[in-house]
């Protein structure tokens, strides 16, 4: 309705003729101005004198239509008019003229047309139909420029919709016309149009889409693809070729993702390659890294310092990532001891921190994990020990860090420890502890494993350690890209197991 409402703005309109008190107009009918019905004296009479009339009714109906009648002018007016009883339109009362509509009523002068008002009629006709002739001509020129903007219309959207090459295009830019060209005719659904389950890429609005669809019987939607701004809404009769269409979308959503992911890594790893290069150019330039002489550290141990990146493609493979793997070698975070430094490991999922010693150093590693351990268990059972016997107590030897006294085992036994190899002092003990960085899980092992640097100048390690999550032994290279580390490993104690057992009950607070 709206739309032929719209179609109809700008029409000519059709002519109305007005003279001496009389229209003839578009219906071509001929009357009084204002009037719509004229009213013979007999009825005229009814309106004069209700009372008079049978049933009740009728009098108050009567009676309701006078009040209404002799207060319009055009009423009073048009009678006088149709029947040529002369009156003055301007400069009398109306009840005036209504006295003299009376008077004309009961002297049976309103029955007949004047023939003056005949003869106007017969002019008026004459004059008219010169009038609307010209009128439809004007109609006929606009109707047709009308029906010229509307098919340039036509041709403009079917270009524009030629020009929408995928199903989802077509769907972007009329929705109402790609559910008629691909699934309804007439609005109806229509399967027999497309039997196959199309992806609308390209296509954004998929909220009013569903809803749309499941207003018709049979048809089914869903999206695939990764993230979602990237879905992509698929759309057809049969339910299965619809999901089968948008776990592809999914699997090659993921492939296309994986790919930018490499390309990305790919790209800081020669940045970090540049970086690396120029630092074995410059070590060697200065004949090797600096070293304090008279520092507790063996040199070789202060010669691991920096930070690195780290090459492992068991874990690439498993765990997408848009950073390079890292380890940063310091002093900091590192337990009191010279011989053991800390570095903080960023290896996709798993973060943490690795212990590092010379090979030849191991005891004072392996002590020190396992006092840690033997320290944290004994933190969890001070409770139960508060009423033991001093006597036992004074009986225990404390024992320092590095000792070669027998020990306890520790409360968690250490993974993957490698054979005893050749020291040559390029070669390193390693022990790790860390959490999933998905799910913040603390990964307590510890994990053991080695280092071993291939250059005189420490710029360059292969290494091997046993990593949770990942079967069998895990091997990494590492590159030197800074002589300075850029991260502080976090306290080995931050991992235990009681630091596992808080996190752990924490969640539920």
């Amino acid at each position: 309705m709206m739309a032929a409402f719209l179609n109809q703005l700008g029409r000519p309109e059709e002519p109305v003729l007005r003279r001496k008190g009389f229209t003839l107009g578009a219906d071509l009918k001929f009357g009084a101005t204002g009037l719509d019905e004229r009213l013979s004296s007999a009825q005229l009479l009814e309106l004069y004198f209700p009372d008079r009339l049978e049933p009740g009714w009728k009098r108050q109906a009567a009676k309701q239509e006078a009040s209404k009648s002799f207060d319009s002018k055009p009423f009073v007016h048009g009678h006088l008019r149709w029947y040529g009883i002369p009156f003055k339109a301007t400069g009398t009362q109306l009840w005036d003229l209504v006295d003299l509509l009376r008077e004309s009523a009961l002297a049976n002068k309103c029955d007949e047309v004047h023939p003056t008002v005949l003869k106007l009629e017969q002019s008026m006709r004459k004059d008219y139909a010169k009038i609307r002739s010209a009128w439809l001509i004007k109609v006929s020129d606009w109707e047709a420029e009308q029906q010229r903007q509307q098919d340039k219309e036509r041709r403009r959207k079917d270009e524009a919709w030629n020009n929408c090459k995928t199903p989802g295009a077509r769907a972007a830019h009329d929705l109402d016309r790609f559910m008629e060209h691909y699934f309804l005719t007439n609005g109806e659904p229509d399967p027999s149009k497309t039997t196959e389950a199309i992806a609308l890429h390209g296509f954004s609005d998929r909220a009013t889409l569903h809803e749309r669809a499941g207003r018709i019987p049979g048809l089914e939607t869903v999206s695939g693809g990764v993230g979602y701004h990237n879905r992509v809404l698929c759309i057809g009769w049969n339910r299965s070729d619809v999901f089968a269409l948008a776990r592809s979308i999914d699997a090659q959503a993921r492939e296309a993702e994986r790919k930018e992911v490499d390309k990305e890594v790919e790209s800081k790893w020669q940045d970090a390659m540049k970086d690396h290069q120029a630092l074995v150019k410059a070590t060697k330039k200065d004949g090797g890294p600096k070293t304090v002489l008279l520092s507790p550290e063996p040199a070789n141990l202060q010669k691991s310092k920096g930070s690195y990146v780290i090459q492992c493609d068991q874990v690439r493979d498993e765990w997408d990532s848009r950073h390079l793997f890292t380890l940063d070698i310091s002093r900091a975070g590192a337990p009191r001891i010279p011989k053991i430094l800390a570095g903080a490991l960023q290896l996709s999922w798993f973060e943490g921190t690795m212990l590092v010693s010379l090979e030849e150093n191991r005891g004072f590693l392996d002590d020190f994990v396992s006092q840690a351990d033997d320290e944290d268990k004994y933190d969890d059972d001070d409770d139960d020990d508060d009423d033991e016997d001093d006597d036992e107590d004074d009986d225990k030897e404390e024992e320092e860090v590095g000792s070669s006294k027998k020990r306890k085992a520790p409360t968690t036994k250490p993974r993957g420890r490698p054979k005893k190899q050749k020291l040559s002092g390029q070669r390193f003990a390693i022990a790790m502890r860390g959490r999933d960085t998905g799910t913040g899980e603390i990964q307590t092992g510890p994990y053991l494993g080695y280092l071993e640097f291939t250059d005189k100048f420490f710029t360059h390690f292969k290494g091997k350690v046993d990593l949770p999550a990942v079967s069998g032994d895990v091997e990494f290279e590492g590159f030197k890209v800074s002589a300075v580390a850029n991260q502080r490993a976090e306290p080995w104690e931050n991992f235990s197991p009681a630091a596992y057992e808080y996190a752990n009950k924490a969640r539920w607070l």
